[in-house]
């Protein structure tokens, strides 16, 4: 009886598996292809917060000066937007009128607290909680760059510019990977340094 031919094995489907296993994380024009561990691909909007993870994702295990990102790209979204005045747009940033020194301190005060929570809700990655730091976080940060020039807020807040731009951008992310989210959550750490630091080496599609 003749035994039947030895089954060749077919490359392709392995590397088929490989590509459906790969996380992706490009800028495609005006939006970002996601995709990670083999779930669905999404194209999100291009907030800046996208760009400073994408950096993050290419220097996975290194820290980050928050000073380094680019001047212009980290304070745009911090600043209040133009209201129309008639056909004269009318700047309701406050840059005379300034906030006084007590008023300052505590409102730095409160963002170091609130600092130290969301480290602490991370940890449990309790995501509701982190919403609502995010959010105290934003309208404090509104009300100290307000008080300043446009100059010296971007110098001065850098690092929460940074962080509120990433925080709004792995909210977006949460919306359609659930997953993504809570990785970045938990892995993703931001303040006058950056770093994103899983446990296991991830392998990132960038460009």
């Amino acid at each position: 009886m003749t035994e039947p031919p030895a089954e060749e094995s077919d490359d392709s489907d392995q590397d088929n598996a490989h590509l459906e296993s790969q996380n992706i994380f490009v800028q495609q024009g005006d939006t970002w292809k996601v995709k990670f561990h083999g779930g669905k691909v999404v194209h999100l909007k291009n907030l800046q917060g996208m760009k400073h993870i994408h950096r993050l994702l290419s220097r996975q295990g290194m820290i980050v000066d928050a000073k380094s990102m680019p001047r212009e790209s980290v304070f745009l979204e911090e600043l209040p937007a133009l209201q129309l005045d008639g056909d004269k747009p009318r700047n309701t940033m406050r840059s005379i009128e300034s906030l006084d020194k007590k008023a300052r301190e505590a409102y730095k005060k409160r963002l170091g607290e609130l600092s130290d929570a969301r480290r602490a809700a991370e940890l449990n990655s309790d995501r509701e909680e982190i919403a609502k730091i995010n959010k105290e976080t934003r309208d404090i940060t509104e009300q100290l760059t307000g008080s300043y020039e446009i100059k010296d807020a971007g110098l001065g807040y850098a690092s929460t510019a940074v962080r509120n731009a990433i925080d709004r951008a792995i909210e977006n992310i949460s919306k359609y990977l659930p997953e993504l989210g809570l990785h970045f959550q938990q892995f993703v750490r931001t303040g006058s340094t950056l770093s994103y630091n899983p446990p296991e080496m991830t392998d990132w599609i960038l460009s």
